[in-house]
């Protein structure tokens, strides 16, 4: 291990410039990996955050993304008369475009009656609307087009009052939008209608037995809320395939770059190889030694990625409001794991080189 770290560090200036490209390659890996997952949790953040495990849809409709759901009249009172049905909770939606400054916002219009609950689960300022043509809207849209408290906003010719600000509910392609299930029922021009129902079991009554027993129901499909985010995700797949891609070209970028950087250290050094092959080094020994070589340069380019990722991420949500990005402890775990996995893998090539190295040639050169 001593004599792997003196030949990494004799040459101080060629190792920072390995490890900063080791880093750079791994924080990509790591930033990718976090938007993704934040992403993921932006899109399934409001049935994260509701009450209840079950959700009943209009039948047909599988996803709160990607379909429309308008149950039939009456659904609601049938679905409290279920036995085992503790809590019922109606919500009516519809997407929107929200006019900001010129800009079109695309939003989704939650309806939910205050008193029973499905509205902002984290209020950050400000109240719940509970009075006739009153929204809370997301706190970080507000922040970008500098709206406040008591601001006038006009969806399709109807006038709201902003009198709250929501927390953790814009996403990067859409917003959420609050108002009372009445307003958006007349913006609608519909009446007594949900687009579905939030339904939480009695205490001792599983999910899935009241599932069965509300798919009874007419016209109506139940979920757990399990299903309806994954039907979300995979709606939203469309989205994240490219920065999937992203994540696998960065990780195999990492790895052909630690090869390289290695496979050239050993080249420049190949002098001092020699000598050692002539005074009776074992090919085992070398392998060894190129061996450590790989592991001390990625580890350091390894948590060098990390930091440097750590504070990207912090960059990035500071910047850029409506991007989560979500570091796990369990992604930083695997990331380090790939990377000496890649270390690994990089001596297999500059080895064979080594291997067939000749002392002798060595000398005459």
């Amino acid at each position: 291990m001593f004599l792997a770290s003196r030949n990494l560090f004799y040459h101080k200036g060629r190792l920072l410039l390995s490890v900063i490209g080791v880093a750079l390659a791994l924080t990509l890996v790591i930033l990718l990996d976090g938007l993704l997952k934040g992403t993921s949790k932006q899109v399934t953040a409001y049935l994260d955050h509701t009450p209840g495990s079950l959700v009943l849809l209009q039948e047909g409709a599988n996803s709160l993304a990607a379909a429309s759901s308008l149950l039939p009249k009456g659904s609601s009172s049938l679905a409290r008369e279920v036995a085992g049905v503790a809590r019922v909770i109606p919500v009516l939606s519809q997407t929107a475009y929200l006019d900001l400054g010129g800009k079109k916002i695309f939003t989704f219009l939650m309806g939910y009656d205050p008193n029973q609950g499905g509205g902002p689960w984290n209020l950050a300022a400000g109240r719940h609307p509970l009075n006739a043509r009153e929204i809370v809207m997301d706190q970080t849209l507000a922040q970008i087009h500098k709206i406040k408290l008591n601001d006038t906003l006009e969806f399709g010719g109807y006038s709201f009052t902003v009198v709250g600000l929501s927390g953790g509910t814009k996403g990067w392609m859409t917003t959420i939008v609050f108002l009372r299930k009445a307003d958006l029922a007349a913006f609608m021009r519909m009446s007594d209608i949900d687009s579905f129902l939030l339904l939480e079991p009695a205490a001792g009554v599983k999910a899935q037995d009241l599932q069965k027993r509300l798919a009874e129901l007419p016209g109506v499909d139940v979920l757990l809320k399990s299903e309806v985010n994954k039907n979300d995700l995979r709606f939203s797949d469309a989205v994240f395939k490219p920065m999937q891609f992203m994540s696998i070209i960065a990780f195999w970028v990492a790895s052909l770059l630690v090869g390289m950087l290695i496979y050239t250290s050993i080249l420049e050094q190949k002098h001092e190889y020699g000598v050692l092959k002539a005074i009776g080094s074992s090919n085992s020994f070398l392998y060894g030694l190129v061996l450590k070589q790989s592991l001390i340069l990625t580890l350091m380019g390894a948590l060098l990625g990390m930091a440097v990722a750590a504070i990207v991420a912090g960059v990035i949500m500071v910047w850029q409001k409506q991007f989560l990005v979500v570091l796990e402890p369990q992604t930083i775990g695997l990331t380090l794991f790939s990377a000496l996995v890649m270390a690994l893998i990089a001596v297999l090539v500059p080895m064979k080189m080594l291997m067939r190295l000749s002392p002798a040639e060595v000398f005459r050169s």
